[in-house]
């Protein structure tokens, strides 16, 4: 939608009418806001393109659907005031509803509640079973269809709207517009893809709708045509479970019978569909609490199901039958017409100090707010220095990408295409720039791309002065510090065992510190005196002066504890280590460079960051696919919080308020509300 007026001086006219605004505009033609002279009231105004009227088929059946259409009577149905032809314009005159469509509104406020949610589809589905009863199946049911706005008590009201492309239930009957696949591919019903439709296909995109409101993506995100239309036809339905663990299990099988590929499998009306969700969310009482202790985390049974009247069954079989077929029904839907596409067990660490024991000290944790699909799998993520963007990279060797985040509204706005496979992201502190590593294998060289935030570009790109990894052709550049003035990078190369000093003004790696073993991650001190490098392979901590650029001493974790990150608090007092392989993070006396303890957190500990205000860190369990807050005062879990498959790396918000976790298996930002 938009709000772009029309040029002039004044309205212009169309027959009664006066066109205000342009209000929409699609591939069946326009809507606009317009003000009915005879009737003196203001309408919604919908303009068939004018090739339309040239068609006497295909005017005769507007006359006869738009007649069906216009004597719905369902609250939640727009209602058609009258239609006709003005000028060899094919027009239809609806109320103007003031509101948002809910694409808009989870755009801007990212995944609904489940109680939200459901309430919108049961207003939904009251209207699609209104346009069933008179033998209309809708066809195009997406977010952007349903309008939002308050009733006179104060509550969300939903309309349907667009009955403009619906097809009669009547065999008879063909699609209003002819020779053409009619819907919108992210939303589309399986039989919808071969040219077909019935009820029940209202029923998989209304499935669709409710996934969309509860996860913040579409079922088949980041695909082109072809293969989104591929997987409505034959890849399994996706779970709510994988995409918004924070919700619980409750909603996939309502999900997955309304998403069945065959339509006999779904639920039998979309009112139905509608109160088997209502009744899912009211039994659950709503999404999980999140856990105040920590919890053993285990592997997760996945296994795609189909839910049908008797049971759960793999869709395995059902897809081998078909598969036969993909590449004829796919050559079909392409050429049939065109798509409207719019798109703990806790474990002490080896040779290191015992963890704490004791009660957690508090119940405050981080929340999801929200889940952004993004494309390719993202690894790494930095948050801009005003907190309005996160950037992320995807090593996708196809699509190799640093992507801009919208924080607000929880939207890509950007993918900047990089010359090579990225691996890790940071901001300056200082300017607030961008720069990603990279692989860059024509060349044979490690570099840095210098993205511009002003500019909104990659404006250089600078030699680390390592070379690629031939042997396994990845670019181990682990996770690199920017130092507080902006002035220099560092960079650390686990293979060849050393740190590089990159010149942010000249643009030239200015030193290589050679490191004993294998370093993985940088952190430095707020005085910019010292940076502390973990070891991954030689379980170390190792220590760095800035002002000589020398190694001065190591910080024995332990063997086998694999330390994989490192934070220092803003106040440089306090340092901590994150131990993949024990499971564990460690926290380092500063003065005197010694562990000063560890504490079981299970699973792989991956990523771990300090709150701006140092009274509390998060860290990413790569495993259980979890953020536990341990409080730094006392050093104890104070819970944990389910995030999405493939957790790897966090980031925080300036202010500390908001968390972002890149997950590369389930290819989502995941946002979270901290305790800070």
């Amino acid at each position: 939608m938009t709000d772009d007026h029309r040029s002039g001086d004044g309205p212009e006219g169309f027959g009664p009418y006066e066109l205000r605004r342009l209000i929409g505009r699609g591939g069946a033609g326009e809507v606009y806001e317009a003000y009915d002279r005879v009737a003196q009231r203001v309408v919604a105004l919908k303009l068939l393109a004018a090739h339309h009227a040239e068609d006497t088929q295909y005017r005769a059946r507007f006359q006869r659907e738009a007649r069906l259409a216009a004597r719905l009577r369902d609250p939640h149905v727009i209602p058609i005031h009258t239609y006709g032809e003005i000028d060899g314009r094919l027009y239809l005159d609806m109320r103007l509803v003031e509101g948002a469509d809910l694409e808009q509104v989870v755009a801007r406020e990212g995944p609904l509640s489940p109680a939200r949610a459901v309430a919108v589809l049961g207003q939904v589905a009251g209207a699609l079973g209104a346009a069933h009863a008179e033998g209309l199946i809708h066809r195009d049911v997406k977010p952007s269809n349903v309008l939002v706005t308050r009733a006179h008590d104060g509550q969300e009201f939903a309309y349907l709207a667009d009955f403009g492309i619906t097809r009669t239930t009547d065999p008879g009957s063909t699609c209003l517009t002819t020779g053409m696949i009619v819907g919108t591919a992210d939303y589309m019903a399986p039989e919808q893809c071969r040219g077909e439709a019935e009820a029940r296909s209202d029923v998989y995109s209304l499935g669709c709708v409710l996934f969309r409101c509860l996860t913040g993506s579409v079922p088949f995100p980041d695909r082109d045509l072809p293969a989104v239309l591929s997987a409505h036809l034959w890849e399994d339905p996706p779970r709510i479970s994988d995409r918004a663990p924070h919700l619980g299990t409750h909603l996939d099988d309502v999900v997955a019978t309304a998403m069945a590929k065959s339509p006999e499998d779904r639920h039998p009306d979309p009112v139905t569909f509608a109160q088997a969700a209502r009744r899912a969310v009211d039994g659950a009482g709503g999404p999980p609490a999140p856990t105040t202790s920590i919890r053993p985390h285990g592997p997760a049974d996945r296994s795609p199901v189909r839910a049908t009247a008797g049971g759960t069954t793999s869709f395995a079989d059902r897809r081998r039958a078909r598969m036969v077929g993909v590449a004829v029904a796919t050559a079909l839907v392409l050429l049939t017409g065109v798509v409207a596409v719019l798109l703990a067990t806790t474990r002490p660490s080896q040779g290191a100090p015992a963890p704490v024991a004791g009660p957690p000290v508090s119940t405050a944790l981080p929340r999801v707010v929200s889940t952004l699909a993004v494309p390719g799998r993202p690894e790494t993520v930095a948050v801009g220095r005003d907190g309005s963007r996160a950037y992320m990279t995807t090593s996708d060797p196809r699509a190799p990408a640093l992507h801009v985040v919208d924080t607000a509204a929880n939207r890509l706005v950007r993918s900047v295409p990089l010359p090579g496979i990225p691996r890790f992201v940071a901001v300056s502190p200082a300017t607030g720039n961008v720069y990603v590593s990279y692989n860059d294998r024509a060349s044979d060289r490690l570099m840095l791309a210098g993205y511009d935030v002003t500019l909104q570009r990659i404006v250089k790109n600078v030699p680390t002065g390592q070379p690629q990894d031939r042997k396994t052709g990845q670019t181990w550049l682990f996770v690199m510090a920017i130092s507080p003035d902006g002035k220099r990078v560092y960079v650390p190369h686990h293979t060849r065992s050393v740190v590089s000093v990159v010149d942010t003004d000249r643009n030239v790696p200015v030193a290589q510190i050679p490191m004993p073993r294998n370093p993985h991650s940088v952190a430095i001190a707020p005085d910019q005196r010292r940076a502390w490098v973990t070891a991954h392979a030689s379980g170390e901590v190792d220590v760095i002066d800035l002002a000589t650029n020398a190694f001065t001493g190591s910080v024995p974790i332990g063997p086998g504890t694999s330390p994989h990150d490192v934070d220092v608090s803003a106040d440089g007092r306090q340092v901590q280590v994150a131990n993949f392989d024990a499971g564990t993070v460690s926290w380092v006396d500063v003065a005197t460079n010694r562990v000063a303890g560890t504490i079981g957190i299970g699973g792989k500990p991956q990523s771990i960051v300090f709150a701006p205000d140092g009274r509390r860190s998060y860290v990413v369990d790569n495993a259980g696919d979890a953020v536990s807050t341990i409080d730094s005062a006392t050093h104890q879990v104070t819970g944990s919080v389910r995030v999405n498959r493939g957790a790897s790396m966090i980031a925080l918000s300036p202010d500390g308020t908001r968390a972002y976790v890149a997950s590369r298996e389930s290819g989502t930002i995941t946002t979270l509300l901290t305790a800070s």
